[in-house]
């Protein structure tokens, strides 16, 4: 709303009741200016403390209509509704005429004046004053012609008098009238956010109710329960069909949902950036068939048409664009905002604008307006039912949640009663404790710091932020002295925190204005500063600069001449970001601070260098304009260098280069998305995706279960290949056949990393199988879409792929080691496995544990492992690792105490373990797994012969053993079918 600074003239139909305060000292004023004639004539004396006529002074010499209390002549009107609570303020001053009138002694002769008494003036100021019947009963006291026309000049002099008072205090007070009105359009933003706290308070409450409708299920089961005629299968039945009936129905409206929320995707340029995919967003209100207008807030004219796309939890603005290079018209999105950190206000319609509303980010403000009444109707409406269900959501969940935290309670009582007694003795003594220990804080510091929050609270409502910072580094200094924690210290430590932090917001909500002066911004920033907050008025204020830069930025027009465009955008960054610098040296002087703007000025002159690059260079622009483009931005880049800033040499880097240079970029820009989707790929095993591969015309004999990564990174490839697509020719050859090489060897050197890492066995397969897939399918189809683009062959490939499978050798190895080393640590550790035992074996014995976790540690590697990789060879060499391992490491035969100790039962323990790890995977074991797993028994055998000189009862015989490994798998094969199985597909 645009305010205009003309005062508003003095109307003329002002009622009385509108004259307060001093009315009738400005009619005293008039008496006393020194005008000796026509109204000097009408004023008569004042009852009370004496009379003055026309142009007399007080008994101290000043004016009567000076307008102090001292002049008898000044007189106050009251409000409607209480005038006979208001007294004259010199003597109930009174307004006179030429003749006195009946209240002063009755009609008076023809000559004389007629005065009108204050207690008259009081009664217009009142709400029941009716004009006639007072004028008739003036008509009756009034005897003669002359002193009705003596009153009637008289009421107009008063009049005429009044007004001029009134225009005269509108003058005066128009300034404050001004600064309210500002006030007033902060209270607004302020009003909202106090809005979102009372609405996040009924939320918490209204978490704490019952909730009073029951689910569907129980509701129809509950009904069919109650149904004396029908039988529990009949009921059991009922509830199925409608359980069933509901899930179809919400598989169906996801299903919807999710085609509509492609069909956005692939309709609006940019909003999968802005709006991510999300498993539970769906569209609440197409905008494509509606109109929207976004409206300027301070003079609400009019500026673009967009679409206001209404989704669960966000709303984005869509925009119409027109392309470069095909002057086609597209949607793109602009903005996105998330429904919880936004409002909504409804505006009244008003001659510059109707059918408007407000969407409110604090402290950012956005205008929109319809076309109709009922659109806009409609609009907030699904807003208000979109809320209200977001909010229904949030209850559930915290009603959920506090289920789930009674139940844990629950479950803990009994624990913790246990220790109740105890622990409330403790909590008593350490009150006492607490209670009973003083500290050195003042009665008198003590007083003040008790008194220091309201007054706080005051200096903060007056926006006196100087006084309430003084106080709170006084405070900070009192209790720092303080050498005892008590709770009064710890209660006035919070309380003056608490204050702190709401003194910080409001002066970060005028730092981060964008009219504050330089001076207003040091003063604000130097708050901050004695407040401790110097990262966050650093944060503040650069963020504040960040939105006037892009605010400029928008404000730019483009006409179609990319050059000239470029050129205002320099001009605005760089003389902004000089300007920033000029102000930051002036307010911070820690040298600390430094490096944070610096990080800033990197960050803006990155965000102008990706505009430079996404107009000029991804557009393919022709080289006169890139070369108009970056001359125009080094010249503006000049000024920097006036506050000690030369970043040529940064702009050399990013942009300082032809068509190869933005190639490079690009390039760069890939290698660190494949980098970044490997540091974020928890490598979980996903179903096969082959829609993904036949979206993009390709296909596969077999596609493995992969991670994220190996998807993300043929996403990467293909975007590369799309964007360097119009720039293949034999001239760029090396440069793009380069830039694949590199990203396959960037990828695979990645899942090399992480096989290193310390991962499951199942994320270990996940690994292999991306290695495998990207050099042995993924590689060669590349190489043969280069080969029809150039219609030439790819030696450079070629060889990669060469090298590429010598790697896949190195890879398949480490992943063996890591797999036989997590079997070792967590299923079958041969060396910690006690096989002490001296008593003797029992003839239904079974395996240890230890190897049958082993075993079916074993089994779930061959089924994490996909057909990819080839697993019966993967599997041989886990099992001969296993018994390697087992037969040369020292820490196996060797302890601290000396040779490794074998029990009787031990050992045969230890042997029946071997024969029942051969037997449940005899189709992996090789001829090197069987001699190690010989070298095992015979050294345990020799170890236990060795220890044990005296030996009366003789071992085992291999038929024992034989026939309790076949009693062992009849009981537990069953479990490991996998490993079991008598071929493997």
């Amino acid at each position: 709303m645009s305010l205009h600074l003309d005062p508003p003239p003095f109307s003329q139909n002002s009622t009385m009741s509108e004259l307060r305060g001093s009315t009738a000292q400005r009619v005293g004023q008039a008496t006393s200016s020194g005008d000796k004639g026509k109204q000097g004539s009408r004023l008569a004396a004042l009852p009370g403390k004496g009379s003055i006529g026309a142009g007399a002074t007080t008994a101290s010499g000043s004016s009567a209509g000076a307008g102090h209390e001292k002049t008898s002549s000044a007189m106050s009107l009251p409000a409607p509704g209480a005038a006979g609570n208001v007294s004259a303020t010199a003597g109930n001053a009174s307004l006179a005429s030429a003749a006195s009138g009946p209240g002063s002694g009755g009609a008076s002769a023809p000559g004389m004046s007629v005065a009108i008494k204050s207690a008259e003036i009081l009664k217009f100021a009142e709400d029941a004053f009716d004009v006639e019947s007072y004028i008739r009963g003036m008509l009756l006291q009034l005897p003669t012609e002359e002193a009705i026309q003596q009153l009637s000049s008289s009421l107009a002099d008063a009049k005429d008098v009044a007004a001029a008072d009134l225009q005269r205090n509108v003058f005066r007070n128009y300034n404050d009238f001004v600064v309210i009105s500002k006030e007033i359009s902060k209270l607004e933003s302020d009003m909202l956010y106090l809005r979102g706290l009372l609405a996040e308070l009924k939320d918490v409450q209204d978490s704490i109710r019952p909730e009073s409708s029951e689910p569907i299920d129980s509701i129809l089961s509950q009904a069919i329960a109650d149904d004396p005629l029908a039988s529990p299968a009949q009921k059991a039945a009922a509830a199925a069909e409608a359980l069933a009936k509901q899930r179809a129905k919400e598989e169906e409206l996801v299903e919807a949902r999710e085609v509509q929320m492609k069909a956005l995707y692939a309709n609006i340029e940019g909003l999968q950036k802005l709006l991510p995919e999300s498993k539970n967003r769906h569209i609440v209100r197409d905008g494509s068939k509606t109109r929207y207008w976004e409206v300027n807030s301070t003079t609400f004219k009019q500026k673009d048409m967009v679409h206001l796309y209404l989704f669960s939890d966000a709303l984005v603005v869509v925009s119409w664009k027109k392309s470069i290079i095909t002057g086609k018209a597209r949607m793109v999105a602009e903005t996105a905002w998330g429904l919880s950190e936004i409002g909504f206000i409804d505006m009244k319609d008003a001659p510059d604008v109707t059918n408007a509303f407000k969407v409110v980010k604090h402290p950012d403000v956005s205008i929109y307006r319809t076309e109709t009444l009922e659109e806009k109707r409609a609009f907030l409406g699904a807003i208000k039912r979109i809320t209200d269900e977001i909010l229904a959501h949030k209850r559930r969940e915290k009603e959920s949640a506090k289920d789930s935290s009674l139940a844990n309670a629950k479950a803990k009582s009994i624990v913790a009663s246990m220790n109740s007694t105890s622990a409330l003795e403790d909590t008593k003594k350490s009150q006492i404790r607490l209670a009973t220990t003083k500290d050195n804080l003042s009665n008198a510091n003590y007083r003040w710091l008790v008194e220091l929050p309201d007054d706080l609270d005051v200096l903060i409502a007056h926006r006196d932020f100087d006084n309430a910072v003084t106080n709170i580094d006084k405070a900070r200094v009192i209790l720092a002295g303080i050498d005892v924690e008590t709770p009064r210290v710890q209660r006035l430590r919070a309380l003056v925190e608490q204050r702190t932090e709401a003194l910080a917001k409001l002066i970060g909500f005028d730092l981060a204005s964008p009219v504050a002066t330089k001076a207003l911004v040091q003063e604000n920033i130097d708050r901050l500063l004695h407040l401790g907050l110097g990262d966050q008025a650093r944060d503040i204020f650069l963020t504040a600069r960040t939105k006037t830069i892009r605010h400029r930025a928008r404000q730019l027009r483009f006409d179609g001449d990319i050059a000239s465009y470029m050129s205002d955008l320099a001009e605005v960054t760089f003389r902004l970001i000089r300007n920033t610098c000029d102000w930051y040296g002036g307010s911070f002087q820690d040298a600390t601070m430094a490096s944070g703007f610096m990080k800033w000025v990197a960050g803006e002159i990155t965000h102008f260098t990706d505009t430079l690059r996404r107009q000029v260079f991804d557009s393919h622009q022709a080289f006169s304009v890139i070369a108009d483009c970056l001359m125009s931005m080094l010249n503006h880049c000049q000024q920097l260098r006036d506050v000690g800033l030369d970043l040529t040499f940064l702009l050399d880097q990013i942009v300082f280069e032809d068509i190869a240079k933005a190639i490079d970029s690009h390039f760069s820009e890939c290698v660190e998305a494949i980098e970044r989707a490997i540091a974020a790929d928890p490598f979980d095993s996903l179903e096969p995706r082959v829609k993904f591969f036949e979206e993009r015309g390709l296909s596969f004999a077999h596609i493995p279960r992969m991670s994220e990564s190996a998807y993300h990174l043929f996403t990467v490839l293909t975007d590369f290949a799309a964007d360097v697509g119009q720039l293949m020719s034999l001239t760029l050859y090396n440069k793009i056949v380069c830039s694949l090489s590199v990203l396959f060897r960037v990828y695979i050197e990645g899942m090399k990393t992480a096989l290193s890492k310390e991962l499951s066995i199942s994320q270990y397969c996940v690994v292999a199988a991306n290695i495998t897939f990207v050099i042995d399918y993924m590689l060669p189809k590349v190489k043969t879409q280069l080969v029809d683009q150039f219609e030439r062959a790819i030696p450079e490939l070629e060889n990669d792929y060469t090298a590429h499978k010598d790697t896949l050798v190195t890879t398949n190895t480490k992943f063996v080691t890591q797999c036989i080393s997590r079997l070792i640590k967590t299923d079958y550790n041969f060396a910690k496995v006690d096989y002490t035992n001296s008593a003797s074996i029992l003839d239904t014995i079974l395996p240890t544990e230890s190897v049958l976790k082993l075993v079916l540690g074993l089994n779930k590697l061959l089924m994490d492992m996909d057909k990819v990789l080839d697993r019966k060879a993967f599997a041989c060499r886990v099992i001969e690792g296993l018994f390697e391992y087992m037969a040369t490491t020292t820490v196996c035969w060797e302890t601290d105490k000396g040779p490794r100790k074998f029990g009787f039962g031990g050992v045969q323990t230890l042997i029946l373990d071997i024969h029942f790890l051969l037997r449940a995977a005899e189709q992996y074991i090789t001829d090197q797994a069987n001699q190690s797993a010989n070298a095992v028994c015979e050294k345990a055998l020799r170890a236990y012969f060795t220890q044990n000189k005296d030996l009366s009862v003789p071992l085992k015989t291999g038929e024992w053993y034989d026939k309790r490994v076949e009693e062992a798998m009849r009981k537990f094969s069953r479990n490991f079918q996998t490993l079991n199985a008598q071929q493997m597909v």
